[in-house]
């Protein structure tokens, strides 16, 4: 499979240079040439397939021979290795939780897999020297890179985040993992840390030094594990006796995950239509009812961690020269804050069932917007205790964290306190060596 660039201006490249590079040269997104169609046959099957090998089938189409194929079903193994429940919570509405990770966020298996296949790839090219991932985060993006290369051999993580802004179970997730993680808590805004990082990947000098790899949401690495959640939900669907093609709601303000639906439904995976829902006026809900692109700043949204919206242009490219057919395949809606409060209430009250805020807009839009003998499956973004500083004093209850999530509070945290300097950012890239670090930490 080789992947081109959505501004057409370079020669189509390796999954190995997509993979590595993050975005081509010429400022485009790298996309496959082809999303082919799987055979019926598999389809027939689906229902009794396992989570990891309807994985293998689908990733397998994107990757083929660039990793042998044993590497390939490690990757699968070890990047789906939790479940990803689909539950009915209401006559003819499914949920499906994403958020059973290490993190408790969806994003997760991304970020995992995007470490796994980094991983395989720099092996096979058979690269000396440590490769330093470097990312920005206001959320959960952080944790589940850093998980994501936790103590592989040949990595160092970088996580810069703004002082005060996550909260005490995102900071704690990020700055209590030590080994080759090194957290770095900036005195300034979110816009300081990606500035930061800007300036690492501008550095001609440490990059001809060093070997820098951005983990943002456009990397096609994380995008393509995505596609597999909508093909294991129909699988679910199926196994539990249900006809017809569903309806999909996605989480808004993250174009990846629409673009991982829209992608599926191209490999066959039987989907009515898409509910984009969200509590904000993103890129593709202006477009869905304008026409046209305007650009939103992805860093002012304080409960969602909204992606940069590149993976809208994907998107287009996936509609070609008419892009307005995209209105036909999905609905974009949004709400309130203050409406998303009073489902949430609802919710906990009538059926005990706990969302965070961004996971009830979706649900909401997929609730609002069911016809009459129709069947639809939401997207979860992030377990529920993540936000519990925001969801209790709506339910009026503690929300408690599973333990696998509420490990990370009692530990102590290691963490770089720097200005928005980016010289204090380059001294500590510079002297990290392997996975020891000579700068003080506190």
């Amino acid at each position: 499979m080789k992947y081109y660039s959505t501004n057409g201006a370079i020669a189509p490249s390796s999954l190995e240079e997509a993979v590595l590079k993050g975005m081509p040269v010429d400022g485009g997104l790298f996309m496959p040439e082809e999303i082919r169609r799987l055979p019926d046959a598999f389809f027939h099957n689906i229902a009794e397939m396992s989570l990891k090998e309807i994985a293998y089938v689908v990733l397998d189409e994107f990757i083929g021979d660039e990793i042998p194929a044993r590497d390939l079903q490690e990757i699968v193994n070890d990047t789906f290795s939790f479940e990803i429940p689909l539950r009915e919570i209401e006559n003819s509405i499914f949920s499906l939780e994403l958020y059973y990770g290490p993190t408790g966020s969806y994003q997760d298996i991304g970020a995992r897999f995007m470490a796994r296949l980094t991983a395989a790839l720099i092996q096979q090219k058979r690269m000396r020297g440590v490769v330093n991932v470097v990312v920005a985060t206001k959320g959960d993006t952080g944790a589940a890179i850093a998980n994501g290369f936790l103590d592989l051999p040949g990595f160092n993580v970088y996580v810069l985040f703004p002082q005060g802004v996550l909260t005490e179970m995102q900071e704690k997730e990020i700055t209590t993992l030590r080994g080759n993680v090194h957290a770095i808590e900036v005195n300034g805004s979110f816009d300081d840390c990606v500035a930061l990082v800007q300036s690492a990947f501008n550095d001609t000098e440490l990059n001809r030094r060093q070997r820098l790899v951005s983990a943002n949401s456009c990397n096609i690495a994380r995008l393509l594990p995505q596609i597999v959640y909508y093909f294991y939900a129909y699988a679910q669907y199926v196994k539990a006796g249900n006809t017809g093609k569903p309806v999909f709601a996605v989480p808004g303000g993250s174009p990846g995950n629409l673009l991982a639906g829209l992608m599926a439904v191209r490999m066959g995976v039987p989907i009515s239509r898409f509910i984009d829902a969200s509590t904000i006026d993103d890129s593709l809900l202006y477009y869905l009812r304008t026409g046209e692109m305007k650009d939103v700043d992805p860093h002012q949204f304080k409960y969602i961690e909204v992606d940069d919206p590149g993976n809208f242009y994907r998107i287009k490219e996936l509609y070609g020269i008419h892009p307005e057919n995209i209105k036909k395949e999905v609905t974009g809606v949004n709400y309130t804050e203050r409406a998303m409060r009073r489902t949430l209430a609802r919710l906990h009250e009538a059926i005990d069932y706990l969302l965070d805020i961004q996971s009830a807009c979706v649900y909401q839009g997929l609730h609002d917007h069911l016809k009459e003998g129709e069947k639809g499956i939401f997207l979860t973004g992030f377990h529920p205790a993540k936000c519990r500083e925001y969801l209790e004093p709506v339910i009026g209850e503690v929300v408690f964290a599973p333990a696998y999530l509420d490990k990370c509070l009692d530990e102590v945290k290691l963490v770089y306190q720097i200005n928005p300097d980016y010289p204090q950012f380059r001294k500590i890239l510079e002297e990290c060596s392997g996975n020891i670090c000579r700068v003080m930490r506190s």
